[in-house]
């Protein structure tokens, strides 16, 4: 994040600042890159008229976060589709999306008066990001069955990945998020007494007693 962000204790609840959509892409592709932030690249390659290279623009990547920290934060952002209260369960009605035990991630966001709403989605293969909102603050919505993220952009991410998966030539394929590639030794669960939202069949194993175990096994129940 290059944007200026101010030092309040409001931060760990959202940006204190603008940040585009561009940088909250950079951010949480981090996180699928077992730690390591890429710097992007618009163009990758500068080819003349019969195909030869003039100029390749590799990826830069600089190790950000630790590989664990990394799965954790993925671990933590399925938890809006597969933990009771996650505000990313709206997603279970793109019934599209959930071929093949696929996965998804993601985090909504909602900023006062319901002048933006945000939504960040992760798959196995891609990051996105959506935002809805207008340059003029006074340009909001008045009540939050309108205005908070998970209701205004998380339905154009659900539209958008349908259409990217549909669409064979992109290359992207439904299926699970990658296994750890570390031992996993720390573990954070949140109980609750309500029961999550999600499709018939699936099995809920963010609050198993023995999560820790079964990730470091790779069972498969722990990627459901």
């Amino acid at each position: 994040i290059t944007s200026p962000l101010l030092a309040v204790p409001s931060i760990g609840l959202g940006s204190a600042g603008d940040v585009s959509v561009y940088e909250m892409v950079d951010a949480y592709s981090t996180f699928m890159n077992n730690g390591f932030r890429s710097e992007p690249r618009l163009i990758t390659r500068i080819e003349d008229r019969n195909g030869n290279v003039i100029q390749q623009f590799d990826p830069v990547q600089k190790r950000a976060i630790s590989p664990e920290t990394a799965w954790l934060m993925t671990y933590m952002l399925r938890g809006g589709m597969e933990e009771p209260g996650g505000t990313s369960q709206g997603l279970w009605d793109f019934e599209d999306l959930w071929r093949k035990n696929n996965q998804i991630g993601g985090k909504t966001g909602t900023t006062s008066n319901y002048s933006d709403g945000w939504y960040m989605g992760l798959t196995k293969d891609l990051v996105s990001g959506v935002w809805v909102g207008g340059e003029d603050r006074s340009i909001h919505f008045f009540r939050s069955q309108q205005g908070e993220g998970g209701r205004m952009a998380l339905p154009i991410f659900g539209r958008y990945m349908e259409s990217i998966y549909k669409d064979k030539s992109l290359g992207y394929d439904y299926g699970p998020f990658p296994k750890p590639p570390t031992k996993i030794n720390r573990k954070y669960v949140c109980y609750t007494e309500y029961e999550p939202r999600r499709r018939a069949g699936a099995v809920d194993t963010l609050s198993a007693d023995n999560l820790l175990d079964q990730l470091n096994r790779g069972s498969k129940d722990s990627v459901r």
